[in-house]
């Protein structure tokens, strides 16, 4: 296995546990992660946050709550 899939690996491991921590802050809104991971090296998009987020509530590590948005349909809230 080469260097650059080894740490395409690591990466995807740590952005699992860098999204549960921004979770873990309060609930909150896809895109508000989104936000939060562009001021990072983990800074991803939205092809590969909403299939974590699927994954990691399939396996338990949190859930989501609809909420009433003022300016449009609900928002899923991740919480953990």
């Amino acid at each position: 296995m080469n260097i650059g899939k080894k740490s395409g690996q690591l990466r995807k491991g740590l952005l699992e546990f860098i999204v549960l921590k921004v979770i873990a802050e309060h609930k909150v809104y896809a895109a508000d992660i989104l936000t939060k991971l562009r001021k990072t090296e983990f800074s991803t998009q939205e092809g590969t946050l909403y299939p974590l987020l699927s994954k990691l509530r399939r396996e338990g590590f949190l859930d989501y709550e609809w909420v009433e948005s003022e300016s449009g349909p609900p928002r899923k809230y991740y919480v953990l």
